[in-house]
């Protein structure tokens, strides 16, 4: 891929800032991109509780999209239809946008007590997996407009429990199988 440069602000205003640098897959903190997979050169930026999406052709601004309570901390095209974008964030919430009509078509609920920080969307099938700080990951249908909760794994419970069970195994290692090692009989 060629050098890319976005501008966080819209074409015509006066502080626009880059925020891809000149180095490949350097992106400037604290913003958040995805570029969108249909070959479109559309990006998504997300800085604060706002998401702009931009023409990488010409740097305009296409939409700005708002509604997140705090800060987006996560962001993904979805592979089964370009023009949908999934953005979730501090606010414990997802959001489902039509980026044909700049709209918003889905908001969820506050999922948990925790800020969300990872959208993945599923190549093979409409569904998004987002993930929360808590180590929940929480599995969406993106087919309908209900947006169910399809399956949630407690990733942070399962990875506590294979640790202890490494680090008791370990200990047993370390021991001599648990066992006293018998000593030979004069």
């Amino acid at each position: 891929m060629s050098v890319l440069s976005v501008l966080l602000a819209c074409k015509g205003e006066p502080h626009a800032r880059p925020l891809v640098t000149a180095q490949p897959d350097v992106v400037c903190a604290p913003w958040l991109e995805a570029m969108s997979p249909d070959g479109a050169g559309r990006v998504a930026v997300a800085a604060g509780a706002e998401v702009r999406v931009v023409a990488t052709a010409d740097c305009r601004c296409l939409f700005i999209l708002e509604g997140h309570a705090a800060a987006v901390t996560a962001v993904a095209f979805s592979p089964h239809a370009a023009h949908t974008l999934v953005t979730a964030g501090e606010d414990r919430t997802f959001k489902v946008w039509d980026l044909e009509a700049g709209t918003l078509v889905y908001q969820s609920s506050i999922l948990c007590a925790a800020s969300l920080t990872a959208v993945s969307i599923d190549p093979e099938y409409p569904r998004a997996a987002i993930g929360a700080a808590d180590g929940v990951v929480r599995f969406f249908d993106l087919a309908t407009s209900a947006c169910a909760c399809v399956q949630t794994i407690n990733l942070g419970v399962k990875l506590r429990g294979a640790l202890a069970a490494a680090a008791a195994a370990a200990a047993v290692d370390e021991g001599g199988g648990g066992q006293e090692t018998p000593k030979p009989k004069p």
